[in-house]
């Protein structure tokens, strides 16, 4: 496996909070290496998380002092996610590990899942508490929902990722992928009505994104990378949100990650109104919304 390399992007310009990152992006891309190492002994690899897990706590405390002494006044959500993540999603994971007597798939579920969140949060929660994020809703009007979306989902492409993408088609079908992944997130919107995201992304344009974040090449899908995306979606799903105030998305309620066939069964059943295919240097993605 490839050398971890600490990508200069998702340095947000406050040295305390970035050399924290830096650190606890180390640790994880040395968990996922250590899991792959047939010599490395389960006990061996427990001490490692305990490690990771309580460098953890030291960050959330420093960004949640840091927030408080600038007066940021988004303090409360962001402290929420930290809550979030140590409450409830870390004692699924740890409950799931020590069932599974530390098994290499329960370990993966935990890294990939602890990558995606931490580069996530980077891109979009971290970095909105120096300004180089809008944190409000930006577009409302009703007759420029489709160019809002577009817009929307473009500018935060380039800003997370630095990418330019462009839109090909306002009408995407699933024949429009050849080999792909494909991924179903449902939200309870602060309207009280569902929405449904569909995603589909070329494997190349997700080799790409990987390989920038995490220094890893890859070349086929594997478990880290699945979980990985699934994190990082959720977080870019939750930035869209905030370009339309009026339907803010409030509580994940399922997600899938979905065949092809599946995916245009659905598709076929539910016409999403919105099937945005975008193509970029590195691979094609269609974002999907009803």
């Amino acid at each position: 496996m490839d050398e971890a390399k600490w990508n200069s992007h998702l340095n947000i310009g406050i040295e305390e909070i970035d050399n924290a990152h830096r650190r606890l992006f180390f640790t994880i891309c040395k968990l996922i290496r250590l899991n792959a190492d047939k010599s490395y002994s389960r006990k061996e690899l427990q001490e490692e998380i305990k490690i990771f897990k309580n460098y953890t706590i030291k960050y959330f405390s420093s960004e949640e002092l840091y927030m408080k002494y600038t007066n940021y006044n988004r303090y409360v959500n962001h402290k929420r996610l930290h809550d979030r993540l140590w409450d409830k999603i870390m004692p699924v994971f740890e409950k799931e590990m020590q069932d599974s007597e530390y098994s290499v798939e329960s370990i993966q579920h935990f890294l990939g899942t602890c990558m995606g969140w931490l580069i996530g949060h980077i891109l979009i929660e971290s970095r909105a508490i120096t300004g180089h994020i809008p944190v409000n809703g930006q577009y409302e009007k009703e007759d420029e929902r489709t160019n809002t979306l577009e817009q929307s989902i473009i500018q935060l492409i380039q800003e997370s990722f630095l990418i330019n993408a462009h839109t090909v088609s306002r009408d995407y079908k699933v024949k429009d992928f050849d080999k792909g992944v494909y991924y179903h997130l449902k939200y309870l919107a602060n309207d009280g009505q569902i929405r449904n995201f569909w995603l589909s992304f070329e494997e190349c344009f997700l080799f790409y994104i990987f390989k920038e974040f995490s220094g890893r090449i890859v070349y086929e899908m594997d478990e880290v990378l699945i979980y990985v995306v699934r994190q990082l979606l959720q977080h870019l799903i939750k930035r869209i949100g905030v370009y339309f105030k009026s339907e803010g998305i409030f509580r994940l309620t399922s997600e899938d990650i979905l065949t092809v066939n599946e995916l245009a069964d659905i598709f076929e059943k539910e016409q999403p109104p919105y099937r945005l295919l975008f193509d970029t240097e590195y691979g094609q993605f269609a974002f999907c919304i009803k």
